[in-house]
């Protein structure tokens, strides 16, 4: 076996005790408070990636099937210091994508374009899934994201998949939350082709069980909108968004239920059903106060 084989080989490690994996550089601090790398822990010894370790460890890691924690490659490190995405790319996945080497999905035991839970810096649940690609370009146990964070490590979950899709989506505009000005949101619900402009923004999107709120682009403005509720194209997947647990202001609610949520993917086919409501009830509030509709 060759010098530059035996190196690749070595480049990651796999702990006999907890069967995570971790870079060959990080071992010692993976191994804190065991007295030799080969002793077996005792009773009263705190494995370093248990499922709180996990979402607050400082170095790369990856457990098999439930989450990674991965370093920020930039887009700089990559050949010709382009993001090599292809250009064709448009809607939820050119928002949401990011690429990983194949050896970190097979790692992590996930299949390419899977979608996994990104996670806030404090290991807390967020409404962002992303959709994983592999790319040779970036290295193991690295991610390259499709948008700026400030955050050494990536923490990702991974939920199960469903094979269920989404057949019908409620939603409501979140005004506040919103970039388009609100002078603006009258002509929009007025765009016959928008719910066809948001089914082909969702095309290939996947959409995890306890989310609240969709985000999309509309010439560059970022648009939130609330879900209300959810139909599934199989009956028997039984649960609709209106039954399921909402999360609260400290998203606790989503981070009890999250080991028992799933990823659904949203069917080409799906119909978005739009409340306006508050939309128009503004528009007429400012045709109202018009001093010109006074005359």
């Amino acid at each position: 076996m060759s010098s530059s084989s035996k190196k690749k080989r070595h480049l990651i490690q796999k702990c006999r005790f907890c069967d995570c994996f971790f870079l060959t550089k990080d071992i010692d601090e993976h191994r804190i408070g065991r007295q030799t790398p080969n002793a077996r822990p005792t009773e009263a010894e705190q494995i370093r990636c248990d499922t709180s370790d996990f979402e607050l460890c400082r170095f790369a890691l990856i457990r098999p099937h439930f989450g990674l924690a991965l370093r920020q490659h930039n887009k700089s490190q990559t050949n010709g210091n382009e993001c090599p995405l292809p250009v064709t790319l448009c809607g939820w996945v050119r928002h949401n994508l990011a690429l990983v080497h194949p050896e970190t999905l097979n790692i992590a035991g996930l299949r390419p374009r899977s979608a996994v839970l990104f996670l806030s810096p404090n290991g807390k649940s967020t409404d962002k899934l992303l959709s994983l690609w592999p790319s040779a370009e970036v290295p193991p146990m690295r991610i390259l994201l499709p948008f700026h964070d400030d955050s050494l490590l990536v923490r990702l979950a991974i939920l199960p998949a469903s094979s269920v899709l989404i057949s019908k989506m409620f939603l409501q505009p979140n005004l506040s939350a919103s970039e388009l000005p609100l002078e603006l949101w009258p002509n929009l619900a007025q765009l016959s082709h928008f719910p066809l402009f948001i089914r082909s923004f969702f095309c290939d999107a996947f959409v995890c069980e306890h989310f609240n709120e969709l985000e999309l682009f509309y010439y560059g403005q970022r648009l939130i909108f609330r879900i209300t509720d959810m139909e599934f194209a199989n009956e028997s997947e039984g649960k609709t968004k209106g039954e399921k647990k909402k999360t609260d202001e400290k998203g606790q609610a989503a981070d009890e239920g999250r080991q028992n949520a799933k990823t659904h993917r949203i069917s080409p086919l799906c119909a978005f059903d739009i409340h306006w409501n508050e939309v128009r009830e503004n528009a007429r509030r400012e045709e109202d106060d018009d001093p010109e509709n006074l005359c």
